[in-house]
């Protein structure tokens, strides 16, 4: 399959088709496809520190944490987006090739997405409803937004600088943040 116009519509299974046959990846948005550039040496150290922080404690509760090659389906807005970092707890599928119902999604910001993961995929994700944590953090200074699901909407929590913070993602899990850990390397 060739590589689609961002024009022309596919369904989810003609996206899933082309993702098995294409070397790019692709997020797949009410149709339209769009391609996946890559990441900075920033952005994979912050994903890289944030993976090694939370895996013991994710891998504890027996869930597991999922990179940037694995998608998740936002049945609501007909959407398929690979977040940096996910943590699930749902049954694990070793032929799955995308997850539905992730408990935190992580996005680390780099200049060409600011804004779709602040506004388009924030509320995509929002839409989940097993999703309790969205977490962005920022590349180029230290800080990091927290949306929490709250009774009736969502909180959002802004940590900088030498913060510490923890994630609750799921009831039997909490996982303790270090800006300064997170950061080590990355941004002084």
């Amino acid at each position: 399959m060739s590589v689609p116009a961002h024009d022309l519509k596919l369904s989810i299974d003609e996206y899933l088709q082309l993702e098995k046959s294409s070397a790019c990846k692709y997020e797949f948005v009410s149709g339209r496809v769009f391609a996946m550039g890559g990441a900075s040496q920033a952005h994979d150290a912050l994903v890289i520190n944030l993976t090694l922080m939370l895996g013991p404690g994710v891998k504890a509760a027996g869930c597991r944490i999922l990179s940037s090659d694995m998608k998740v389906k936002v049945e609501s807005t007909n959407s398929f987006y690979y977040p940096d970092l996910t943590i699930s707890c749902e049954n694990f599928s070793a032929k799955g090739v995308f997850i539905s119902s992730p408990c935190l999604v992580v996005e680390v910001l780099s200049p060409s997405t600011t804004d779709i993961d602040r506004r388009e995929k924030l509320l995509s994700y929002k839409t989940i409803d097993s999703l309790n944590e969205y977490m962005i953090v920022y590349q180029d200074q230290r800080r990091v937004e927290i949306y929490k699901r709250a009774s009736l909407d969502w909180d959002v929590y802004v940590f900088q600088e030498k913060d510490s913070f923890e994630l609750s993602p799921r009831s039997n899990i909490r996982l303790n943040v270090s800006l300064d850990e997170l950061y080590s390397g990355v941004v002084d």
